[in-house]
Order: structure tokens, then C-alpha cells, then sequence
């Protein structure tokens, strides 16, 4: 329960980032950019869930558990990295005094 309500915190937090970014770029082309951040991302899942089971199954030590938590950082650093600064405020418009 713990950990799919971590996964589910963190998808709330990077997926308003992350679409931001692809309509960012997609320059009038919103639906062919989603459809292909969809299929790279599928692919690189299934890709990665692959290749960290039989890491866990041919270790059995820390090492996938170690290189797991550094791409976790890698990750957390490019979005920090990536986000845009602070903005400043908005200037407050001016009300123009009634004249009597």
C-alpha cells in the first residue's frame, strides 16, 4: 500500500510537468507528440521492468537496489534542472479614482 501510494504521489507530481513540456514542444502537433512520449515511454518501461528482473534475479544483491535509487536521483536532479525559476509577481492594475 505504501509504495503504490508513493508511485501514485509521484505521478501527480511529474505528470502535470511532464505534458507541459511535450505540448510545449509540440508546435501545433499536440497529438502526434503525445502518441509518440506514449509509445517511447511504454517501450522504456517494458524495457526497464525487463532488465531490472533479471538483475534482481542474477545478483540477488544490492546493486540493483543501489543503481534503482541513483536513476530515482538522476531523475529528481534533470526535473529540478529543467523547471522553470520563480516568477515574478504580477504588477496589480491600477483602479482610477471615481472624479465627483
Amino acid at each position: 500500500m505504501l509504495c503504490a501510494a508513493l508511485l501514485a504521489a509521484g505521478t501527480m507530481i511529474a505528470y502535470p510537468f511532464e505534458m507541459d513540456t511535450v505540448s510545449a514542444m509540440a508546435n501545433g502537433r499536440t497529438a502526434t507528440y503525445y502518441g509518440c512520449y506514449s509509445t517511447i515511454t511504454g517501450v522504456a518501461i517494458a524495457a526497464g521492468n525487463l532488465l531490472l528482473g533479471a538483475a534482481l534475479d542474477r545478483t540477488g544483491g544490492p546493486l540493483p537496489w543501489l543503481v534503482l535509487i541513483a536513476t530515482g536521483l538522476a531523475g529528481a536532479l534533470a526535473v529540478r534542472a529543467l523547471a522553470p525559476g520563480p516568477r515574478a509577481p504580477e504588477p496589480v492594475p491600477r483602479v482610477a479614482a471615481a472624479v465627483n
